[in-house]
């Protein structure tokens, strides 16, 4: 829903004299008059018809308080009317008839109103949310969908072929078939691993990939040839088989390569984690053990890295630096690791891991945090500890199946 298009200027405030405007103009007035109190910053009003006009407002606002509101402090009605210049232009509050707001419009969901003075916690939240399931998408060569979670039947799966092994509740694993002679035609299934998720495949090579909440691997259900290739979006770890084709009599290493956005990553028997993003402007690869060699669009040779270094792409610019390996593959190890992160990045890993939308309630800055967090716990818990590292507020609320996280500066 849009903001309100008011205009503060004489007519305007001639109206609220006379009682004439509707709730959401009256609301808009009193947060003015809160926001610019005595200020002459308005259009077409002389100083003394301004006076006069401020004198209303004010005597409107504490006839609210003395008569309408007597249990309900002026500090709590005051926050409430400044919400409406506060939320910016797509969000804003509605006003019932003693002026509460009633509702949070944001992307066509209606939410439950924050109480900004009371919301001193995120423990005083209705809602709670677990931290991410093992649970995916895969998506077969035909484009057959499989949801794969905890309730499913646990059987095997085939395609073209390939066994597909389905006991486990936390991975996939493809079963490749017997080598065949001349040319095999490549087909290729997606896992799709959705917000508030993670999941694990092994793929036809045995190579092993966990794949981090709001991904998705595109691969062959079967490699051949001198190539392996691969797809990420978002973020995955890798640990690569070695393997190796025959090419007459001799044997040949086969080379696995992982496209993500603008980078391609080639290796051969490695362990290393790709982040990559499509909402994110920075990818970055870190190596753990082995070798692997990055291009982009711009590169006119390979970049080699070295095991503890993390090459970061950004505008197909590569920087290289060395890293501490616990704290670059901390999701993996089931923590959430900040470091110099804005209240911005760390709200992209909470949406991410919690599958919650995230509303700001007004400027949050750009203020740089550490914090080490366990991501076992529920999203109050997180929300909870990051209230007394960064000093906001947060909030959770449900409508539906959507849930959305306020954050209250």
């Amino acid at each position: 829903m849009e903001e309100p298009n008011h205009r503060i200027d004489s007519y305007l405030l001639k109206r609220y004299a006379a009682g004439q405007c509707t709730e959401e103009e009256e609301a808009f007035i009193d947060s003015w008059y809160i926001t610019h109190k005595r200020s002459s910053s308005v259009h077409d009003i002389p100083q003394q018809q301004l006076e006069h006009d401020l004198a209303t407002v004010w005597n409107h606002l504490e006839a609210h308080i003395q008569e309408e509101r007597p249990t309900t402090s002026w500090k709590k009605w005051v926050s409430a009317a400044a919400a409406v210049l506060i939320l910016g232009a797509s969000t804003y509050l509605y006003w019932s008839s003693a002026n509460q707001p009633t509702s949070v419009t944001h992307s066509d969901t209606v939410y439950e109103p924050v109480d900004i003075d009371q919301a001193h916690s995120v423990k005083y939240a209705k809602v709670d949310v677990a931290p991410a399931q093992s649970q995916a998408i895969l998506v077969l060569s035909n484009g057959e969908k499989v949801h794969i979670n905890k309730n499913m039947s646990r059987n095997s799966r085939t395609d073209h072929a390939v066994g597909i092994d389905l006991s486990r509740s936390d991975q996939i694993v493809y079963q490749p078939k017997q080598s065949e002679t001349g040319s095999i035609q490549v087909l290729t299934n997606t896992l799709i691993v959705p917000k508030g998720s993670v999941y694990t495949i092994i793929l036809a090579d045995g190579t092993k990939v966990s794949l981090n909440a709001d991904s998705k691997l595109v691969f062959p259900i079967q490699f051949s040839g001198k190539k392996r290739e691969v797809y990420l979006e978002g973020e995955a770890y890798f640990e690569v088989s070695k393997k190796s084709v025959t090419d007459g009599d001799i044997a040949l290493k086969q080379e696995f390569i992982v496209h993500a956005g603008p980078s391609s990553i080639q290796v051969l028997g490695t362990k290393f984690n790709v982040k990559a993003y499509k909402e994110e402007n920075t990818s970055s690869i870190t190596l753990e053990e082995g070798a692997i060699s990055l291009t982009t669009p711009r590169t006119s040779s390979p970049l080699v890295l070295k095991p503890g270094q993390r090459a970061t792409n950004h505008l197909n610019e590569l920087v290289v630096e060395e890293i501490a390996l616990h704290k670059e593959l901390s999701w993996k190890n089931g923590d959430f690791y900040f470091e110099a992160a804005t209240i911005q990045d760390i709200m992209r890993q909470i949406s991410r891991w919690y599958n919650v939308e995230i509303q700001y309630l007004g400027e949050t800055g750009q203020q740089q945090y550490i914090s080490t967090i366990s991501r076992t716990k529920t999203l109050k818990e997180v929300l909870e500890i990051l209230e007394t590292t960064t000093g906001l507020r947060f909030d959770i609320q449900q409508k539906g199946n959507e849930r959305r996280v306020m954050v209250i500066p």
